[in-house]
Protein backbone atom coordinates (compact mmCIF):
# COMPACT_ATOMS: atom_id res chain seq x y z
CA UNK A 1 0.00 0.00 0.00
CA UNK A 2 1.35 3.23 -1.14
CA UNK A 3 2.56 5.20 1.44
CA UNK A 4 0.97 8.55 2.48
CA UNK A 5 3.12 11.59 2.80
CA UNK A 6 1.93 14.72 4.19
CA UNK A 7 2.25 18.54 3.00
CA UNK A 8 4.22 18.92 6.28
CA UNK A 9 6.98 16.03 5.70
CA UNK A 10 6.99 17.48 1.86
CA UNK A 11 8.50 20.50 3.22
CA UNK A 12 11.00 19.55 5.70
CA UNK A 13 12.19 17.39 2.45
CA UNK A 14 12.80 19.74 0.00
CA UNK A 15 14.59 22.34 2.38
CA UNK A 16 17.30 19.28 3.62
CA UNK A 17 18.09 18.33 -0.60
CA UNK A 18 18.65 22.22 -0.87
CA UNK A 19 20.84 22.48 2.10
CA UNK A 20 23.19 19.61 1.18
CA UNK A 21 23.55 20.97 -2.46
CA UNK A 22 24.88 24.10 -1.18
CA UNK A 23 27.65 22.47 1.29
CA UNK A 24 28.59 20.35 -1.89
CA UNK A 25 29.04 23.32 -3.74
CA UNK A 26 31.15 24.91 -1.39
CA UNK A 27 33.66 21.62 -0.47
CA UNK A 28 34.41 21.88 -4.27
CA UNK A 29 34.90 25.20 -4.97
CA UNK A 30 31.87 26.13 -7.01
CA UNK A 31 28.64 28.16 -5.95
CA UNK A 32 25.60 27.31 -5.92
CA UNK A 33 25.25 26.74 -9.11
CA UNK A 34 28.16 24.64 -9.35
CA UNK A 35 30.92 27.53 -10.33
CA UNK A 36 34.82 27.00 -8.72
CA UNK A 37 35.65 30.48 -6.94
CA UNK A 38 39.81 30.81 -6.61
CA UNK A 39 41.16 30.10 -3.26
CA UNK A 40 41.01 33.13 -0.44
CA UNK A 41 44.74 34.21 -0.31
CA UNK A 42 46.90 34.06 3.63
CA UNK A 43 47.19 37.41 5.95
CA UNK A 44 50.22 39.09 4.39
CA UNK A 45 53.47 38.98 6.26
CA UNK A 46 54.24 42.28 7.65
CA UNK A 47 55.55 45.35 6.43
CA UNK A 48 58.78 46.66 8.27
CA UNK A 49 59.77 50.29 8.85
CA UNK A 50 63.51 51.73 9.76
CA UNK A 51 62.79 53.61 13.33
CA UNK A 52 65.41 55.10 15.89
CA UNK A 53 65.00 58.49 14.31
CA UNK A 54 66.63 60.59 17.04
CA UNK A 55 66.44 64.20 15.63
CA UNK A 56 68.78 66.51 15.06
CA UNK A 57 72.50 65.18 16.01
CA UNK A 58 74.30 68.27 17.60
CA UNK A 59 78.19 68.62 17.99
CA UNK A 60 79.50 71.85 19.67
CA UNK A 61 83.11 73.05 19.84
CA UNK A 62 85.59 75.57 20.07
CA UNK A 63 88.09 76.32 16.72
CA UNK A 64 91.87 75.11 18.13
CA UNK A 65 90.63 72.82 20.56
CA UNK A 66 92.15 69.03 20.35
CA UNK A 67 91.29 66.30 20.20
CA UNK A 68 89.60 67.70 16.96
CA UNK A 69 86.95 65.14 16.49
CA UNK A 70 83.70 63.55 18.76
CA UNK A 71 81.25 60.91 17.91
CA UNK A 72 77.98 59.76 19.15
CA UNK A 73 75.61 56.87 17.89
CA UNK A 74 71.94 56.32 16.91
CA UNK A 75 70.15 53.04 17.63
CA UNK A 76 68.32 52.10 14.67
CA UNK A 77 64.97 49.84 15.03
CA UNK A 78 62.68 48.40 13.06
CA UNK A 79 59.35 50.73 13.69
CA UNK A 80 56.92 48.43 11.68
CA UNK A 81 56.40 44.50 11.67
CA UNK A 82 58.08 41.48 9.54
CA UNK A 83 62.19 41.62 9.07
CA UNK A 84 64.20 44.89 8.79
CA UNK A 85 66.99 43.79 6.59
CA UNK A 86 69.55 45.02 4.23
CA UNK A 87 70.35 48.12 5.90
CA UNK A 88 72.88 50.68 4.10
CA UNK A 89 74.02 54.28 4.53
CA UNK A 90 73.83 56.54 1.54
CA UNK A 91 75.94 59.31 0.46
CA UNK A 92 76.31 61.79 3.26
CA UNK A 93 74.79 65.00 2.04
CA UNK A 94 76.45 68.43 2.96
CA UNK A 95 75.16 72.00 3.51
CA UNK A 96 76.59 75.01 2.43
CA UNK A 97 80.41 75.80 4.28
CA UNK A 98 82.06 72.51 3.86
CA UNK A 99 82.21 69.39 3.61
CA UNK A 100 84.06 66.44 4.65
CA UNK A 101 83.74 66.53 8.33
CA UNK A 102 81.12 64.03 9.25
CA UNK A 103 82.36 59.97 8.96
CA UNK A 104 79.49 57.76 9.36
CA UNK A 105 79.37 53.63 9.53
CA UNK A 106 76.73 51.27 10.40
CA UNK A 107 77.37 48.15 12.96
CA UNK A 108 75.20 45.97 10.92
CA UNK A 109 72.84 45.80 8.08
CA UNK A 110 69.67 44.01 9.99
CA UNK A 111 68.05 45.73 13.03
CA UNK A 112 68.37 46.38 15.17
CA UNK A 113 71.47 48.09 15.03
CA UNK A 114 73.28 51.27 15.15
CA UNK A 115 74.94 54.00 13.38
CA UNK A 116 78.35 55.54 14.67
CA UNK A 117 78.84 59.30 13.73
CA UNK A 118 82.01 61.46 14.24
CA UNK A 119 82.34 64.85 13.49
CA UNK A 120 86.05 66.22 12.68
CA UNK A 121 86.74 69.90 12.93
CA UNK A 122 89.95 70.15 12.12
CA UNK A 123 90.67 73.10 9.93
CA UNK A 124 87.65 74.78 9.88
CA UNK A 125 86.47 78.34 10.48
CA UNK A 126 83.82 79.11 13.51
CA UNK A 127 80.57 78.90 11.86
CA UNK A 128 77.53 76.51 11.70
CA UNK A 129 77.66 73.47 9.01
CA UNK A 130 75.03 70.94 8.55
CA UNK A 131 74.81 67.37 7.11
CA UNK A 132 72.51 64.59 6.23
CA UNK A 133 72.74 60.45 6.79
CA UNK A 134 70.67 58.61 4.57
CA UNK A 135 69.80 55.38 6.46
CA UNK A 136 67.98 52.85 3.75
CA UNK A 137 66.91 49.22 3.45
CA UNK A 138 67.09 46.79 -0.17
CA UNK A 139 63.32 45.60 1.04
CA UNK A 140 60.50 46.68 -0.79
CA UNK A 141 59.08 49.51 0.08
CA UNK A 142 60.86 50.51 3.07
CA UNK A 143 61.33 54.72 3.50
CA UNK A 144 64.89 56.22 3.83
CA UNK A 145 64.92 57.63 7.13
CA UNK A 146 67.36 60.72 6.69
CA UNK A 147 69.49 61.66 9.94
CA UNK A 148 70.10 65.15 10.52
CA UNK A 149 73.96 66.44 11.91
CA UNK A 150 74.46 70.14 12.85
CA UNK A 151 78.17 71.52 13.74
CA UNK A 152 78.71 74.61 15.58
CA UNK A 153 82.25 75.44 15.73
CA UNK A 154 82.53 78.83 18.27
CA UNK A 155 85.61 81.57 17.94
CA UNK A 156 88.06 81.08 20.63
CA UNK A 157 88.89 83.63 23.16
CA UNK A 158 91.31 86.00 22.23
CA UNK A 159 93.23 88.73 24.53
CA UNK A 160 92.92 92.14 23.42
CA UNK A 161 94.81 94.60 25.13
CA UNK A 162 94.19 98.86 24.76
CA UNK A 163 95.71 100.19 24.95
CA UNK A 164 98.99 97.68 23.45
CA UNK A 165 101.56 100.32 24.01
CA UNK A 166 103.11 102.38 26.88
CA UNK A 167 105.20 105.02 27.33
CA UNK A 168 106.75 106.30 30.85
CA UNK A 169 108.51 109.51 30.68
CA UNK A 170 110.75 110.31 33.80
CA UNK A 171 114.06 112.08 34.95
CA UNK A 172 117.28 111.65 36.17
CA UNK A 173 116.84 110.81 40.15
CA UNK A 174 112.96 111.93 40.01
CA UNK A 175 109.77 110.41 41.26
CA UNK A 176 108.51 107.63 39.64
CA UNK A 177 106.33 108.52 36.63
CA UNK A 178 102.57 107.66 37.31
CA UNK A 179 101.21 104.50 36.94
CA UNK A 180 99.72 103.56 33.66
CA UNK A 181 96.97 101.09 32.95
CA UNK A 182 96.06 98.51 30.08
CA UNK A 183 92.45 97.11 29.72
CA UNK A 184 92.30 93.25 29.02
CA UNK A 185 89.18 92.47 27.14
CA UNK A 186 88.12 88.91 25.12
CA UNK A 187 87.87 90.06 21.63
CA UNK A 188 86.77 86.36 20.86
CA UNK A 189 84.33 84.19 21.81
CA UNK A 190 83.31 81.90 25.13
CA UNK A 191 85.05 83.08 28.43
CA UNK A 192 88.79 84.36 28.39
CA UNK A 193 90.08 83.41 31.55
CA UNK A 194 92.87 81.85 33.85
CA UNK A 195 94.83 85.11 32.98
CA UNK A 196 98.36 85.84 34.10
CA UNK A 197 101.35 87.75 33.63
CA UNK A 198 103.95 86.28 31.61
CA UNK A 199 107.25 87.04 31.96
CA UNK A 200 109.36 90.57 31.69
CA UNK A 201 111.45 91.00 28.92
CA UNK A 202 113.74 93.81 28.23
CA UNK A 203 116.04 95.16 25.77
CA UNK A 204 119.16 93.89 25.02
CA UNK A 205 122.14 94.62 26.91
CA UNK A 206 119.61 96.95 29.61
CA UNK A 207 118.95 97.22 33.06
CA UNK A 208 116.20 94.36 34.18
CA UNK A 209 113.11 94.83 37.13
CA UNK A 210 112.81 98.63 36.70
CA UNK A 211 109.19 97.28 35.25
CA UNK A 212 106.17 96.01 38.29
CA UNK A 213 103.03 94.76 36.38
CA UNK A 214 99.88 93.78 38.04
CA UNK A 215 97.19 92.20 36.73
CA UNK A 216 93.92 92.89 39.07
CA UNK A 217 91.90 89.67 37.86
CA UNK A 218 91.97 86.35 35.88
CA UNK A 219 88.80 86.94 34.24
CA UNK A 220 88.37 89.43 31.18
CA UNK A 221 88.10 92.27 30.99
CA UNK A 222 90.84 93.24 33.56
CA UNK A 223 93.04 96.03 34.43
CA UNK A 224 96.62 95.77 33.91
CA UNK A 225 98.36 97.86 36.08
CA UNK A 226 101.92 99.19 35.27
CA UNK A 227 104.66 100.76 37.26
CA UNK A 228 108.09 102.33 36.59
CA UNK A 229 110.94 102.03 39.28
CA UNK A 230 113.24 104.43 38.21
CA UNK A 231 115.77 105.48 40.80
CA UNK A 232 118.65 103.45 39.53
CA UNK A 233 118.08 104.53 35.87
CA UNK A 234 120.52 106.58 33.95
CA UNK A 235 119.65 108.94 30.99
CA UNK A 236 118.28 107.16 28.40
CA UNK A 237 115.81 105.08 26.51
CA UNK A 238 114.76 101.29 27.85
CA UNK A 239 112.11 99.26 26.67
CA UNK A 240 110.21 95.87 27.84
CA UNK A 241 107.40 93.55 26.88
CA UNK A 242 104.59 92.22 28.90
CA UNK A 243 103.24 88.93 27.87
CA UNK A 244 99.68 88.46 28.88
CA UNK A 245 98.98 84.40 28.58
CA UNK A 246 95.52 82.39 29.38
CA UNK A 247 96.91 79.11 30.76
CA UNK A 248 93.66 77.49 29.95
CA UNK A 249 92.68 78.15 26.69
CA UNK A 250 93.84 77.45 22.96
CA UNK A 251 96.95 78.50 21.60
CA UNK A 252 94.53 82.10 19.76
CA UNK A 253 94.50 83.24 23.02
CA UNK A 254 98.41 84.31 23.27
CA UNK A 255 98.09 87.80 23.17
CA UNK A 256 100.41 90.82 21.42
CA UNK A 257 102.45 91.58 24.32
CA UNK A 258 102.48 94.96 26.15
CA UNK A 259 105.22 97.39 24.90
CA UNK A 260 106.82 99.54 27.47
CA UNK A 261 108.81 102.29 26.10
CA UNK A 262 110.62 104.32 29.20
CA UNK A 263 112.72 107.60 28.47
CA UNK A 264 115.09 109.12 31.33
CA UNK A 265 116.06 112.65 30.62
CA UNK A 266 118.52 115.19 32.34
CA UNK A 267 116.06 117.08 34.05
CA UNK A 268 116.60 121.24 33.88
CA UNK A 269 119.09 122.64 35.65
CA UNK A 270 118.71 123.91 39.50
CA UNK A 271 120.62 125.29 42.15
CA UNK A 272 121.01 122.96 44.92
CA UNK A 273 122.87 123.17 48.63
CA UNK A 274 124.84 121.17 50.04
CA UNK A 275 125.13 118.97 51.86
CA UNK A 276 121.92 121.01 53.27
CA UNK A 277 120.53 124.01 52.58
CA UNK A 278 119.45 124.22 56.26
CA UNK A 279 122.21 125.18 58.44
CA UNK A 280 122.21 125.37 62.47
CA UNK A 281 124.90 126.97 65.01
CA UNK A 282 124.92 126.24 68.29
CA UNK A 283 126.33 128.27 71.17
CA UNK A 284 126.15 128.70 74.74
CA UNK A 285 125.11 131.71 76.43
CA UNK A 286 127.58 134.38 76.45
CA UNK A 287 129.79 132.80 73.84
CA UNK A 288 130.84 135.53 71.10
CA UNK A 289 130.27 133.23 68.02
CA UNK A 290 130.32 129.69 66.95
CA UNK A 291 132.35 127.52 64.83
CA UNK A 292 131.72 128.94 60.64
CA UNK A 293 129.95 126.38 58.08
CA UNK A 294 130.08 126.15 54.84
CA UNK A 295 127.53 125.78 52.18
CA UNK A 296 128.55 124.56 48.31
CA UNK A 297 126.25 125.59 45.64
CA UNK A 298 126.06 123.52 42.68
CA UNK A 299 123.97 122.72 39.74
CA UNK A 300 121.58 119.64 40.81
CA UNK A 301 119.56 117.35 38.71
CA UNK A 302 122.39 115.66 37.13
CA UNK A 303 122.86 118.40 34.89
CA UNK A 304 126.15 119.42 34.06
CA UNK A 305 125.63 123.15 32.53
CA UNK A 306 127.08 125.40 35.17
CA UNK A 307 124.84 128.32 36.97
CA UNK A 308 126.12 131.79 36.46
CA UNK A 309 125.49 135.24 38.01
CA UNK A 310 124.96 133.85 41.54
CA UNK A 311 124.25 136.07 44.46
CA UNK A 312 122.60 135.79 48.19
CA UNK A 313 119.63 138.13 48.56
CA UNK A 314 118.40 140.24 51.87
CA UNK A 315 118.60 138.13 55.38
CA UNK A 316 114.97 138.26 57.06
CA UNK A 317 115.36 137.62 60.87
CA UNK A 318 113.09 135.76 62.41
CA UNK A 319 111.39 137.44 65.74
CA UNK A 320 114.18 137.77 68.74
CA UNK A 321 116.89 139.08 67.75
CA UNK A 322 118.78 140.21 64.15
CA UNK A 323 122.29 141.10 63.37
CA UNK A 324 123.86 137.80 63.99
CA UNK A 325 124.66 136.43 60.26
CA UNK A 326 127.45 137.01 58.63
CA UNK A 327 127.92 135.20 54.99
CA UNK A 328 130.75 135.23 52.45
CA UNK A 329 130.51 134.35 48.63
CA UNK A 330 133.33 133.19 46.84
CA UNK A 331 132.63 133.21 43.11
CA UNK A 332 129.14 133.64 40.97
CA UNK A 333 129.40 130.65 39.02
CA UNK A 334 128.59 126.96 39.84
CA UNK A 335 130.30 125.21 42.11
CA UNK A 336 130.75 127.88 44.41
CA UNK A 337 130.46 128.12 48.29
CA UNK A 338 128.77 130.35 50.81
CA UNK A 339 130.56 130.85 54.04
CA UNK A 340 127.83 131.28 56.99
CA UNK A 341 129.06 132.74 60.45
CA UNK A 342 127.28 134.11 63.71
CA UNK A 343 128.48 137.28 65.28
CA UNK A 344 127.25 139.39 67.94
CA UNK A 345 125.16 136.80 70.22
CA UNK A 346 127.63 137.69 73.68
CA UNK A 347 124.22 139.34 75.06
CA UNK A 348 121.49 136.60 73.78
CA UNK A 349 119.50 135.61 75.65
CA UNK A 350 119.09 131.45 75.90
CA UNK A 351 116.76 130.31 72.94
CA UNK A 352 116.10 129.45 69.57
CA UNK A 353 116.75 132.17 66.73
CA UNK A 354 116.63 131.84 62.34
CA UNK A 355 116.91 133.92 59.72
CA UNK A 356 116.84 133.16 56.05
CA UNK A 357 117.55 134.36 52.82
CA UNK A 358 117.62 133.49 48.92
CA UNK A 359 120.71 132.55 46.42
CA UNK A 360 119.73 133.35 42.82
CA UNK A 361 121.44 132.66 39.25
CA UNK A 362 120.16 134.93 36.12
CA UNK A 363 120.62 131.28 34.10
CA UNK A 364 117.25 130.67 32.37
CA UNK A 365 114.51 129.03 33.86
CA UNK A 366 116.47 128.90 37.08
CA UNK A 367 114.60 128.78 40.68
CA UNK A 368 116.31 130.69 43.64
CA UNK A 369 117.76 128.59 46.20
CA UNK A 370 115.81 129.29 49.71
CA UNK A 371 118.47 128.77 52.39
CA UNK A 372 117.54 128.74 56.28
CA UNK A 373 119.82 129.64 59.25
CA UNK A 374 119.35 128.45 62.94
CA UNK A 375 120.77 129.59 65.69
CA UNK A 376 120.52 127.93 69.12
CA UNK A 377 121.54 129.39 72.27
CA UNK A 378 121.67 127.58 75.24
CA UNK A 379 123.50 125.52 78.01
CA UNK A 380 122.65 122.46 75.84
CA UNK A 381 124.23 120.19 72.96
CA UNK A 382 121.35 120.47 69.90
CA UNK A 383 119.81 117.54 68.67
CA UNK A 384 120.87 115.50 65.94
CA UNK A 385 119.74 112.29 64.72
CA UNK A 386 121.58 108.95 64.62
CA UNK A 387 120.65 105.84 63.20
CA UNK A 388 121.47 102.87 64.34
CA UNK A 389 121.38 99.52 61.97
CA UNK A 390 121.45 96.14 63.57
CA UNK A 391 124.72 95.33 61.57
CA UNK A 392 126.18 99.05 62.81
CA UNK A 393 126.38 100.31 59.34
CA UNK A 394 125.02 103.37 57.65
CA UNK A 395 122.89 100.68 54.95
CA UNK A 396 120.66 98.84 55.01
CA UNK A 397 120.71 95.87 53.46
CA UNK A 398 118.11 92.87 52.71
CA UNK A 399 117.70 89.89 50.73
CA UNK A 400 114.95 87.27 49.33
CA UNK A 401 114.15 85.15 47.04
CA UNK A 402 112.55 86.20 43.69
CA UNK A 403 108.47 85.11 44.05
CA UNK A 404 109.46 84.19 47.56
CA UNK A 405 108.05 85.12 51.17
CA UNK A 406 108.80 88.37 52.59
CA UNK A 407 112.06 88.68 54.88
CA UNK A 408 111.61 89.40 58.42
CA UNK A 409 111.08 93.21 59.46
CA UNK A 410 114.97 95.26 60.17
CA UNK A 411 114.45 97.52 63.11
CA UNK A 412 116.45 101.01 63.05
CA UNK A 413 117.00 102.83 66.31
CA UNK A 414 116.71 106.63 65.91
CA UNK A 415 118.11 108.11 68.96
CA UNK A 416 119.31 111.81 69.78
CA UNK A 417 122.94 112.62 69.71
CA UNK A 418 122.26 115.99 71.77
CA UNK A 419 120.95 117.21 74.85
CA UNK A 420 117.89 119.54 73.67
CA UNK A 421 115.19 117.30 73.04
CA UNK A 422 114.29 115.35 69.48
CA UNK A 423 111.25 115.75 68.52
CA UNK A 424 108.94 115.93 65.71
CA UNK A 425 110.28 112.56 64.20
CA UNK A 426 109.33 111.51 60.66
CA UNK A 427 110.39 110.12 57.17
CA UNK A 428 109.95 110.22 53.85
CA UNK A 429 110.92 107.87 50.56
CA UNK A 430 112.79 109.65 48.61
CA UNK A 431 111.96 108.08 45.22
CA UNK A 432 108.22 106.58 46.48
CA UNK A 433 109.81 103.11 46.21
CA UNK A 434 106.51 100.73 46.28
CA UNK A 435 108.13 97.70 47.43
CA UNK A 436 109.12 99.70 50.77
CA UNK A 437 106.63 100.52 53.99
CA UNK A 438 108.33 101.73 56.86
CA UNK A 439 107.12 102.30 60.02
CA UNK A 440 108.26 104.87 63.13
CA UNK A 441 106.99 104.49 66.40
CA UNK A 442 108.24 107.34 68.72
CA UNK A 443 109.69 106.19 71.64
CA UNK A 444 111.22 108.97 74.64
CA UNK A 445 113.27 110.94 72.98
CA UNK A 446 113.90 108.83 69.70
CA UNK A 447 111.72 105.86 67.99
CA UNK A 448 112.41 102.64 66.17
CA UNK A 449 112.08 102.55 62.73
CA UNK A 450 110.77 99.46 61.17
CA UNK A 451 111.43 98.64 57.32
CA UNK A 452 109.10 96.38 56.27
CA UNK A 453 108.85 94.79 52.54
CA UNK A 454 105.17 94.78 51.36
CA UNK A 455 103.63 92.29 48.55
CA UNK A 456 104.99 94.29 45.89
CA UNK A 457 108.76 93.20 46.33
CA UNK A 458 106.98 89.63 45.32
CA UNK A 459 106.74 90.86 42.05
CA UNK A 460 110.25 92.16 41.37
CA UNK A 461 112.89 90.18 39.40
CA UNK A 462 116.31 89.24 39.79
CA UNK A 463 118.66 92.22 40.74
CA UNK A 464 119.36 94.98 42.93
CA UNK A 465 117.09 97.78 44.06
CA UNK A 466 118.00 101.03 45.79
CA UNK A 467 116.11 103.54 47.82
CA UNK A 468 116.78 106.17 50.75
CA UNK A 469 114.55 106.93 53.41
CA UNK A 470 114.69 110.30 54.43
CA UNK A 471 114.74 110.71 58.54
CA UNK A 472 113.66 114.02 59.51
CA UNK A 473 112.80 116.21 62.81
CA UNK A 474 111.18 119.21 63.05
CA UNK A 475 113.05 119.97 66.16
CA UNK A 476 114.39 123.18 66.70
CA UNK A 477 118.12 123.71 66.57
CA UNK A 478 118.48 119.93 64.97
CA UNK A 479 121.53 119.45 63.24
CA UNK A 480 121.70 116.99 60.75
CA UNK A 481 117.49 116.84 59.24
CA UNK A 482 116.85 114.80 57.10
CA UNK A 483 119.03 112.02 57.75
CA UNK A 484 119.79 109.94 54.83
CA UNK A 485 119.91 106.53 55.35
CA UNK A 486 120.19 103.88 52.00
CA UNK A 487 118.36 100.54 51.99
CA UNK A 488 118.76 98.28 49.34
CA UNK A 489 117.53 95.36 48.63
CA UNK A 490 118.75 92.47 46.35
CA UNK A 491 116.45 89.93 44.68
CA UNK A 492 117.88 86.25 44.08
Amino acid sequence: MPSRVTPDVRRRLVHAAATTSLALAAGCGGDATGTRQPPVPPPPAGTPRIGGDPGTLTFRTQAGTTPTTSSTQVALINAGTGALTGLSLGPTVYGSGAAGWLTASLAGTAAPTSVTVVADWAGLAAGTYTATIPVRSSVAGVAVLDVPVTLTVTAPPVIALRPDRVAFEGVVNGTNPPTQRVVVENAGGGTLADLAVGTVTYGDGQPRGWLLPRLGSTIAPASLALDAEISSLAPGTYTASVPLRSSGSSAANVGTPVSVSLTIDVPPSALVARPSNVVTFAAPQGASGADPQLVRLAQGNGSTVQLAGLSAGPIRYGAGASGWLARTTFGTITPDSLRLAVQGIATLAAGNYSASFDVTSTSAGVAPLPVTVNLVIGSGIPPRIVATTPNGRDTVTIQMARGGALPPVVDVQVTNGGTLPLTGLGFTIRDGANWLAPVLQPSGNGATLSIILNVNAQLLEAGSYTTTILIESSAPGVTNSPLRLPVVLRVN
